[in-house]
């Protein structure tokens, strides 16, 4: 079962919408479309929540698609037994603190049946559902004779004409586009991760890993560098083309742990394809970005 994920799909073409900061607007929908594509299963799950209640668009590949349902269904199945653990202790609470005061026989009855009702779950397990298989008395083996069938070498000759290819089978697609939807369960099961994320001055979550991309990409005037830093960096950001040439300098300062983004102007740069550069103590990246 899906729990999470594109449940509406969309056949618009993601390339003619426009770009935005944290993806692209569908002129036909009128919509934003969130870009997945990039984010981690942790980043998805917060988007979600944010906006839990309201209708959202996005794009995301279909191994993120799978990784979303396949860390819900892990958790449920290791919860299965914390779950008879509690259902116990809400046996006891329920039962127990009025019947520990029992005055009479009837009330120890009453105990005496609770306690067995907790061990018959404690003890329980998963049960197989038994096939009954009807007891049989005898066995008659019947002969059959079978008679001898023989085909000539030609039985099985046709001429086939040369064959017209027609079409090709669709390759594999490895991004979803369209309304995202979700279970209840499984946003009840995001509820927490509101309690212990750090943010950034911008109230977006601190990220745990160095990560780099330029949007739009590609880009007609202007593009945005964004990075996401789990920490407090030095960082220098150079503007270069393939053959190695600096072209300009973007950024050179620090940057607090967080997500940053810087513009860049690209009207004064003839087509082509350029390098960011993103370097500091740690981190060195490399953004490539075309400009049309």
């Amino acid at each position: 079962m899906k729990n999470v994920g594109i449940q509406k799909a969309c056949s618009e073409d993601w390339s003619k919408m426009t770009p935005t900061e944290k993806g692209a607007f569908c002129q036909k929908c009128v919509k934003h479309v969130h870009d997945f594509t990039n984010k981690s299963t942790d980043e998805i799950k917060r988007t979600l929540l944010k906006f839990k209640g309201q209708e959202v668009c996005g794009r995301m590949t279909i191994d993120q698609e799978i990784a979303l349902n396949a860390e819900f269904d892990d958790l449920m199945r290791s919860n299965k037994t914390n779950f008879q653990h509690l259902f116990i202790m809400a046996l006891m609470i329920v039962f127990g603190l009025t019947l520990f005061s029992c005055e009479d026989e009837r009330d120890q009855q009453k105990i005496v049946a609770t306690q067995a009702a907790i061990t018959k779950i404690i003890e329980q397990k998963d049960i197989v559902e038994e096939i009954t298989i009807p007891n049989v008395d005898n066995i008659f083996v019947r002969e059959i004779d079978v008679e001898s069938i023989s085909f000539s070498q030609d039985s099985f000759v046709e001429v086939i004409d040369e064959v017209e290819i027609v079409g090709y089978p669709e390759t594999h697609i490895s991004h979803i586009l369209g309304g995202i939807g979700s279970s209840p369960i499984y946003l009840e099961y995001l509820e927490p991760l509101t309690r212990e994320v750090e943010l950034d001055e911008n109230g977006d979550p601190i990220p745990t890993e160095f990560k780099a991309f330029a949007f739009p990409n590609p880009a007609v005037e202007s593009t945005t560098i964004e990075i996401q830093a789990p920490q407090k960096e030095h960082m220098d950001i150079q503007l270069y083309d393939t053959s190695g040439k600096r072209i300009k300098e973007i950024y050179s300062g620090k940057i607090s742990k967080g997500t940053f983004r810087q513009l860049i102007d690209l009207t004064d740069l003839t087509s082509g394809i350029y390098l960011i550069i993103i370097q500091s103590k740690d981190f060195k990246e490399t953004v490539r970005i075309l400009k049309n």
